[in-house]
Parts: structure tokens; C-alpha cells; sequence
């Protein structure tokens, strides 16, 4: 019987690039979201820059083409809100309406999307 992680090693590699995985660019920011995160409170981030390093990396986007400055920025969103969430970060097409709560609450998770969006601080 094979090991563990061996066997975990060859599945992942057989569902890399598989429709349904992410990106190799969310994955690696979902994997170095703490030295990053700690990375983009001390500089703030170049997108343009950020997105010609992660093309030297070989990491990709959804469709497997070097990210876009906007593509990267949008990924590192996902990525730290899914992480802040302790859940995995939403595909694209799997965001629809909020959970059934209370209007006021709906309201200010929106506010605060907007705001972290923005660059604003609350």
C-alpha cells in the first residue's frame, strides 16, 4: 500500500489542471498567504510588478495563461478572504446571493467589501 503522502502527491498531480482546480497562482498565494500577507503590509503592492513575477514563477491563471495585474489582485482578495474565513475561497461562478440573514447585516459585509475593495479602512 502506498504511503500517504505519495499517494496524495500523485492525485494532486493527476487533477492538476483539471477543470474545477484552481489556478497554480491561487494555490501558490493560498500556500504563502502568511509570508505574503506579512509581504504587502510592508510595501504596498505593484500589481503590474507582482503579476511579471508570478509569469517568472510559471504560476498561471484559471485559464492557464500568465496573470494579469488585475487577475493577481483579484486572486490575493479571494485568497485572504477565504483564508480570514477559515473556508476555501469561492470559484467565480459559485458566488450568487448572500446567505438568508438579517438585512443590516447583509448590508455592512457589503460595506466592508467595498471598503476593502477600495482601499479603505474602517
Amino acid at each position: 500500500m502506498p504511503r500517504r503522502d505519495d499517494a496524495m502527491a500523485e492525485l494532486r498531480a493527476a487533477l492538476s489542471g483539471a477543470p474545477g482546480t484552481r489556478s497554480s497562482l491561487h494555490q501558490w498565494m493560498r500556500e504563502n498567504h502568511d509570508d505574503m500577507s506579512v509581504l504587502l503590509q510592508e510595501v504596498r503592492p505593484n500589481w503590474r510588478r507582482l503579476a511579471d513575477a508570478f509569469t517568472r514563477m510559471g504560476l498561471t491563471d484559471g485559464s492557464g495563461k500568465p496573470p494579469r495585474p488585475q487577475t493577481a489582485r483579484q486572486t490575493w482578495w479571494r485568497v485572504r478572504r477565504a483564508t480570514a474565513q477559515g473556508r476555501p475561497a469561492p470559484r467565480a461562478e459559485a458566488r450568487g446571493s448572500p446567505a438568508a440573514s438579517d438585512a443590516g447585516d447583509v448590508l455592512a459585509r457589503l460595506v466592508a467589501e467595498m471598503n476593502e475593495r477600495s482601499g479603505r479602512r474602517n
